[in-house]
Order: C-alpha cells, then structure tokens, then sequence
C-alpha cells in the first residue's frame, strides 16, 4: 500500500474487514457512528438524525471531497454526489 502525505491515508482500494476494524477512520464517519451502540438510539430519533448527519457531513466534506476529486478526476459536482452517496 501507499500512503499519501498530504492526508495519512492508504490510496490502495484492496482494504479487508479486518485491517478496517484495526483502522476505524478510513470507514466513513456516518457509517462508524451508525454502527455504534452508544450513538443508535441518537440516530434514530427523526428529529436528531438530520442534524447529525448534516453535521458529519460538514466536517468530512472538506477533509474527503479533494481526495475523491483526485483519485477519480470527476468533476465537483459529480465528486459531491458520490460523496453524499458513499459517505452518509
């Protein structure tokens, strides 16, 4: 695998279970908090769940769209779909 400086994560696309369990943070923020016990009840609640999500998505946005933007050439706005897609 290679790792890329400028953000620390693996550009290798061949990722097992295992190695992403060791290495949480390369999983999608809405998926590891949806994921945890102590966030479900949070996440179900109609009126809280949009928020957070919106919420998450502000803070990765910045952090995982260049990298999408890099890695598949698309343009912004296909990149931004795929995130939203991918990513909550």
């Amino acid at each position: 695998m290679v790792q890329d400086s400028t953000t620390g994560l693996d550009t290798d696309d061949n990722y097992s279970f295992d190695y992403l369990n060791k290495n949480e943070s390369l999983v999608p923020a809405c998926q590891r908090i949806g994921d945890s016990d102590k966030y479900q009840s949070l996440l179900m609640d109609p009126d809280l769940s949009e928020y957070i999500i919106g919420r998450i998505i502000a803070h990765e946005r910045g952090k995982i769209l260049p990298l999408i933007i890099k890695k598949t050439r698309l343009s912004k706005e296909d990149a931004e779909t795929l995130f939203t897609y991918a990513w909550c």
